[in-house]
Formats: C-alpha cells, sequence, structure tokens
C-alpha cells in the first residue's frame, strides 16, 4: 500500500513501513521504533507531531529558495547513506533482526530492468481494458468503417468494366485508400497525443521502451480495430463497387487495406513523436498526405512526372496505383 500524508491515527495502524525520497529509502522497517532510528541521527520529532508529517518532511527536497533546498538536499543524501550503510551492516533490534535481504530490495541498490516481453504482456493488457472501458470509440470506428465504405459505395455503385469505367475504379481505389487513411490518419494522431504524454513520463522512469509501447499499442488493437476495420470497409466497399467477385483479388484488396492501415498508424506516430500536440502534429500529417498522395498514380502517370519529382512515389504510403491492378 503506497499512501501520502496519512492521518496520526492511521499511522499508528501500521506494522511496518517504507520511507523514500527520490526513489531512495530512508528506512524501512517497524513504525514503531522509526523515530527512534532517527533520533539517532539527529532528527527528533516533536510532541503532538503527526509521525507521518515528520517523516514526509525528512523525506522531502524544499525548492522555495536556494538555501533551503541545499539543506534539505544535504538531509536526504545524508539519511540515504545511513540507511545504506545500515543496510549492509546486519543489526539486531528488540523483535526484528535488519539484514543484507533489506538490500537486496532497498531502492537504492541498481534497479532491476523489466524485461522487454514483461513490458509487452503489461502494456498489451492495459491497453485492452483502457479499449474495453471505451467501447464507444471501438464502436465509433465501427460506424465510421460502415457508414464511410456504404456513401463511398453508393457514389461508385457497380462500376462498369468498359475502358470508360475503368478512370472510374482508378477513383474508386483512391477513394478507398486515400481517404480511409486519413481518416486513421487523424484519429491515430488525435488518441496518440495523451498516450504519448504517460508513455514519455514512463519512460524518464525507466519503466517502458520504445519498441515495448509501440509492439504493445498494434497487439491490444489488434482484434479490436487492425483487423476487422479494414475488414468491415472492405466488406462493404469491395462488392458494393462491382470489382472482380474472386477470392483471390477479394484478399488482395483487404490485405492492401490493413498494410495501409498499418502505414496510416506509423505515420501517425511518426507525427506525434515530433509533434507532441495535435494542432502541429495533424498540420504536419496533412501536409505530408497531400504531398504523397499526387505521385501515387492515380492523378499523373508516375514516368510523366518530371525527373525531379519522381522520386516522390517511393515514398508514398504504397503504391496503389500499381497493386490494386488486379482488383479491377
Amino acid at each position: 500500500m503506497s499512501i501520502h500524508t496519512p492521518r496520526s491515527e492511521i499511522v499508528a495502524l501500521f506494522d511496518n513501513v517504507i520511507l523514500l525520497s527520490q526513489g531512495s529509502a530512508l528506512y524501512s522497517g517497524p513504525a514503531t521504533e522509526a523515530s527512534v532510528y532517527f533520533a539517532k541521527y539527529g532528527y527528533t520529532i516533536e510532541e503532538f507531531v503527526n509521525p507521518a508529517e515528520f517523516m514526509i518532511d525528512l523525506a522531502a527536497v524544499d525548492t522555495r529558495d536556494g538555501e533551503r533546498e541545499r539543506v534539505s538536499t544535504a538531509r536526504v543524501q545524508h539519511l540515504r547513506q545511513a540507511w545504506k550503510e545500515r543496510c549492509m551492516t546486519p543489526e539486531k533490534t528488540n523483535n526484528t533482526v535488519i539484514s543484507t535481504e533489506i538490500a537486496e530490495v532497498d531502492v537504492l541498490s541498481e534497479p532491476k530492468k523489466v524485461g522487454f516481453w514483461r513490458q509487452v504482456e503489461v502494456l498489451t493488457c492495459r491497453g485492452i481494458k483502457v479499449a474495453m472501458r471505451d467501447p464507444l470509440s471501438v464502436a465509433g470506428m465501427a460506424f465510421g468503417a460502415v457508414s464511410i465504405s456504404f456513401v463511398q459505395g453508393c457514389i461508385f455503385y457497380q462500376l462498369p468494366g468498359s475502358q470508360a469505367g475503368i478512370r472510374s475504379r482508378i477513383g474508386a481505389l483512391y477513394s478507398a485508400f486515400g481517404l480511409w487513411n486519413y481518416l486513421i490518419l487523424l484519429v491515430e494522431i488525435y488518441r496518440l497525443i495523451p498516450e504519448f504524454r504517460l508513455f514519455d513520463l514512463e519512460r524518464a522512469e525507466g519503466c517502458v521502451s520504445v519498441p515495448a509501447f509501440l509492439l504493445s499499442r498494434r497487439m491490444s488493437r489488434l482484434f479490436l480495430e487492425d483487423i476487422p476495420m479494414p475488414l468491415i470497409y472492405s466488406l462493404v466497399f469491395y462488392f458494393m463497387v462491382g470489382f472482380r467477385a474472386e477470392a483471390t483479388s477479394f484478399f488482395l484488396f483487404f490485405f492492401i487495406m490493413v498494410l495501409s492501415h498499418y502505414v496510416a498508424i506509423a505515420f501517425a506516430t511518426l507525427c506525434v513523436a515530433v509533434f507532441r500536440d495535435f494542432a502541429r502534429a495533424s498540420l504536419f500529417a496533412n501536409l505530408m498526405h497531400t504531398v504523397n498522395s499526387l505521385p501515387g498514380g492515380y492523378f499523373v502517370n508516375a514516368d510523366q512526372m518530371p525527373v525531379y519529382t519522381q522520386w516522390l512515389k517511393w515514398i508514398v504510403s504504397i503504391d496503389e496505383g500499381n497493386s490494386c491492378n488486379d482488383v479491377h
């Protein structure tokens, strides 16, 4: 149990306490012996003072001015070193034996790094719980997939396979991959902003690594969003447009939808990694999405572009124009 500034009546119920300051232990043992321990080093509790407040004052660094910060920092360092030395030397008290076992769990020792897969496990479970506690977000994504694909399907409904319908089919492909991914891009940026704030704090404390955060985030949403949403969109849009009614062609379309989905998520992560606020991250995303959409093969043949701009086709999210010929 971790508690801050408890009442004196609550402190009287404690059997053992651990006093921490900036992540390091200043005392660990029976609550009734804490005041006796600190008295040995010249810090005596005054009468009618809450023992919890007394210990918290000892552990706090006062930053109101330079002199107080210097004095309080020196006090904390002194108590930290004193406890470390005591832990290294077994000492027998009335009812308790303080041994080197305490030193093994003492925060002063080198902290143990949490394993990569343990990080992934904990973060994935947390991500699933967060998603399940916000069913409206998942339902909103599903509703968006159905409604957007239905509206687009009505516009491109049962396009003919004639030469005149080829241009419309190309437009349908751009509508599918370009506009849907644009929605995912903005939604993901919006959701990543608060998550990155928590990630920054946890990473600063050495709890979470970047690969574990990224992998766990996708694992927690794999069967809630990453697969179901592109599948829902594909089932509605693909057959309304009238693309080839073949399993191979449909799954090719669906596979590219999933890839595009992940590319949009990866690019959203990049935008938030560069800019930690929604305004700048979304502005950067809009700029790059527009630039990347132009040389993708829908508006102009990449081979007909000026030589100094042809390289842009290699940085587009997915070269959908060349990848989706088989679904026409």
